[in-house]
């Protein structure tokens, strides 16, 4: 099989390389920093070239300064080591490239496709690597009446979990362009692999996705037997509430902690003047123990996995206002867009992710594959660079 070198083939290795930099035994035994920026120095590149050659958009540009400015404003103001600020600038500059910037990484479902198999073979390297390194491909999990869980080679479970829910992602977006056979097999064979990580807040996330990724054949199936499904529709849409209210919202002991953590902070900047804008970077990054930082700082009986925590913490709520802004944008440009399949792609990627942020900080971690994928789809969607068009 002859293998084309062209910006696909190229956007599948950097995915591939950002999947691996997570695996336990790239961690432990080789440089996974190394791959991850090597990744993601690839998607810069193609991301330059494309503001180089195309016709220039100043107005994302200035936005693009505005956001990386704003979300490091400060940073700037924290007593940290130079080497650390660059490395969370760089971040930082990171994540608005692919939120903001037309980078051109997903333009056609081909580009969907190379991107998914990056991923996909990723996540197999990172088992085998696992079991030829001997390291454990199972973590201790207290969740749904199971107390462990496949983490896939994977430093964290939920992070093997988040990074096959992306694969899901991509997927179903192929599937709905070339509903195949293969494509089918491939969709079950990730959902299996999703199953396996026992991850509640992926099992969500993945429900969510699917049922507005098939909005409209839910409502074919209502219009139809609308005397039938509407109270059984009722009925169950009261059961999960119920459920969620119950046993995630007012007994999950990990969403409380979360809760918890987040007015935790609070309670630790009312004491601080000016901590709450600008972050405390300098804590919690002041050596590698982030969280046991965080926690000394305001308190053990909360966690610091939420999103909305990690944001305050490393960009204050000049970091907050900057990710509102970005959001704002992409609901402007999405409802000036005309294609119906780019509307329900975009709002089950942007529902999906921003109930993520209440269970964990991937969506703000640009070491975490969920990360990049996520904002560039938002981007490419919202701005009309990724049309996604049915057969």
């Amino acid at each position: 099989m002859k293998i084309k070198i062209n910006k696909e083939f190229w956007i599948s290795i950097a995915f591939f390389l950002i999947t691996i930099s997570g695996g336990t035994f790239f961690s432990n035994v080789l440089s996974s920093g190394l791959f991850l920026y090597m990744g993601l120095f690839i998607l810069s590149c193609i991301t330059i070239k494309r503001i180089c050659l195309e016709k220039r958009n100043y107005s994302k540009t200035i936005f693009f300064i505005l956001s990386v400015v704003l979300s490091c404003f400060g940073l700037i103001h924290q007593n940290l080591q130079f080497a650390r600020i660059m490395s969370l600038v760089i971040s930082m500059i990171f994540i608005f490239m692919f939120a903001v910037l037309d980078n051109g990484i997903i333009m056609s479902i081909s580009g969907i496709h190379k991107i998914r198999n990056g991923i996909l073979f990723g996540i197999m390297t990172n088992i085998i690597t696992a079991i030829i390194g001997g390291y454990s491909l199972f973590s201790k999990v207290y969740e749904m009446g199971i107390n462990i869980g496949f983490n896939g080679g994977m430093y964290q479970k939920n992070y093997y979990a988040y990074t096959v829910l992306t694969a899901i992602f991509l997927t179903i977006i192929e599937l709905k362009k070339y509903n195949t056979r293969k494509n089918k097999c491939i969709f079950w064979g990730i959902m299996f692999l999703l199953i396996l990580s026992v991850s509640r807040g992926a099992y969500i996330l993945a429900f969510i996705y699917i049922a507005i990724m098939n909005v409209d054949v839910i409502g074919r199936i209502l219009r139809k037997y609308k005397i039938v499904v509407i109270p059984c529709a009722v009925l169950f849409a009261l059961f999960i509430i119920q459920y969620l209210y119950i046993n995630v919202f007012q007994n999950s002991t990990n969403f409380m902690y979360r809760v918890i953590g987040l007015q935790n902070y609070f309670d630790y900047c009312k004491k601080e003047n000016g901590r709450i804008w600008y972050g405390i970077a300098e804590i919690a990054f002041k050596d590698e123990n982030y969280t046991t930082n965080i926690r000394a700082l305001t308190g053990w009986n909360g966690t610091t996995e939420s999103a909305i925590l990690g944001i305050l913490v490393k960009n204050g709520l000049f970091g907050i206002i900057v990710y509102l802004l970005v959001i704002i944008n992409y609901i402007f440009k999405i409802n000036r867009n005309k294609g119906k399949y780019n509307k329900i792609t975009f709002w089950a990627i942007f529902i999906s992710a921003i109930t993520s942020i209440l269970m964990e900080g991937f969506l703000i971690d640009v070491k975490y594959v969920f990360c990049p994928v996520v904002f560039i789809l938002l981007n490419s969607l919202s701005s009309g660079t990724f049309i996604v068009d049915k057969k």
